[in-house]
């Protein structure tokens, strides 16, 4: 049968087959449509689609518990050519043998011109290749066993190991980070070769970074059957305290209280407490970026002992997404309130604010506001010497205001929607679009406004 080939996996040319899907001891007939490409992402902040594709031959799979193959009958054989017996082989550690699989040999299957043939209940090992055996027969004949490439079995996450970061300063006021990492390796094919290697690039900054907020790089590496694992490393080392401290936070920082709660106990959407910082307190939670509250702006300036604050409350209208980069963005205003853009503005002698808003006049949905503060120079008299407080123009870096919940993508199984039913057992393949919260604003300081996604796999009860 010189003109029959038989592939790795299930069809991908978007013709319309016959799928059998077979059991050791039964055999399941059924009708299928599978397209060429996965159904398209709306994915928003990432690159590029990096879900697995379909490949006319399959050489990897993450399923430990079926096997698939797919042929097309020529026109000319499908008179003669009435039923097979298909069966499957495992291949030896090293070299080119194969031996018959748990003795499951010569199962017998009816045919069709376009089939996809489908062995379940398995329990493949990982690592090891398999490979699907079809004899064709006319009648009491049978021609000579056609065998696929074979498929590896590869579940596993990739196995990530240490990244180590080099930042340096450039003398034209640029920066660089140099990454070196070793090398993700599949635990299930493991090669020790490359597993003790490493590689490394080198990223340009348009700027000097800022590291008023820990900074971080994430290395995402995908093994063949597209399972994927992440790495972080701390571009600069981030828990260090008193002298030794790299991220040192902005003079000013925005801040969130606790929740207000109805008089039964349940939340007050939207509505935040006050906060409050002691006398020469320390204030030692990090800088917040997002407020869920429509009633209150808070901010923190515990460093400074002039006593004397004049603060504004400014919208910002424009903002980059490369917030990153140090003094980016940045206002100094001598006079905060004289900005265009000042939403409300006053004078404390404490090194904390509360700025209220009533319901007539609440904090919109999506918008950022920076929270600006002048004191003048100030001397300050001791017992044997005089200490001068330098003048302050500052600001923090910005909260945004987000008070619904994200929208929620499509969410749906396998690589289109129209699949309802699955035959491994091992693995499910989830697809979903992005969730979109804030960022459709522009004022957000990060590409999406989605935190974390968490999946749950569950089983509906049918009645």
């Amino acid at each position: 049968l010189p003109d029959l080939k038989i592939m790795d996996g299930k069809n991908c040319t978007g013709k319309v087959f016959k799928w059998i899907s077979l059991a050791t001891v039964t055999t399941i007939l059924d009708h299928c449509f599978y397209f060429a490409d996965n159904l398209p992402l709306n994915t928003s902040h990432h690159d590029k689609d990096t879900r697995p594709k379909c490949a006319v031959d399959k050489d990897f799979q993450v399923s430990t518990t079926t096997l698939s193959t797919y042929f097309q009958i020529p026109f000319d054989y499908i008179p003669f050519i009435t039923h097979a017996f298909w069966s499957i082989d495992e291949r030896y550690w090293l070299g080119e043998f194969w031996n018959t699989f748990n003795e499951i040999d010569n199962q017998y299957f009816s045919i069709q011109q376009y089939n996809n043939l489908t062995v379940r209940d398995l329990t493949l090992e990982p690592g090891r290749t398999y490979r699907l055996s079809v004899k064709f027969c006319a009648d009491e004949v049978c021609f000579p066993s056609l065998n696929t490439s074979g498929v590896t079995i590869i579940p596993s996450k990739p196995v990530a190991g240490p990244i180590s970061i080099e930042y340096t300063n450039h003398t034209n006021n640029t920066d660089k980070m140099a990454v070196v990492f070793a090398n993700m390796y599949d635990p299930d094919i493991l090669d020790e070769d490359e597993a003790r290697q490493v590689s490394h690039f080198t990223i340009h900054l348009l700027a000097q970074m800022d590291f008023s907020k820990c900074r971080i790089i994430a290395l995402r590496g995908y093994n063949r059957a597209g399972v994927w694992q992440t790495a972080f490393a701390e571009i600069k080392q981030c828990k260090v305290h008193a002298e030794n401290q790299i991220i040192v936070p902005n003079i000013v920082v925005d801040g969130i209280g606790e929740q207000q709660l109805n008089g039964d106990g349940s939340i007050r959407d939207g509505y935040g407490k006050e906060i409050y910082l002691e006398e020469n307190g320390r204030w030692n939670t990090e800088d917040a970026d997002y407020t869920p509250y429509k009633n209150i702006l808070s901010a923190v300036w515990h460093s400074l002992r002039h006593k004397d604050f004049t603060w504004a409350v400014i919208e910002i209208k424009t903002l980059d997404a490369v917030t990153y980069y140090k003094d980016f963005n940045n206002l100094h205003l001598s006079d905060p309130c004289s900005h265009p853009d000042v939403v409300t503005c006053g004078h404390t002698e404490n090194a904390f604010i509360n700025v209220l808003f009533n319901d007539d006049n609440p904090l919109a949905h999506g918008k950022r506001y920076t929270m600006c503060i002048h004191a003048p120079s100030k001397p300050i008299h001791h017992e044997k010497w005089t200490e001068l407080l330098e003048e302050i123009n500052v600001c923090s870096d910005g909260i945004t205001v987000d008070l619904t919940s994200p929208i929620t993508g499509k969410v749906w199984i396998g690589p289109v929607t129209e699949i309802q039913y699955k035959t491994t057992t091992s693995d499910i393949f989830v697809n979903w679009e992005k969730f979109i919260d804030v960022e459709e604003y522009g004022t957000a300081s990060h590409s999406t406004g989605i935190r974390q996604y968490q999946v749950a796999i569950g089983r509906m009860i049918m009645k």
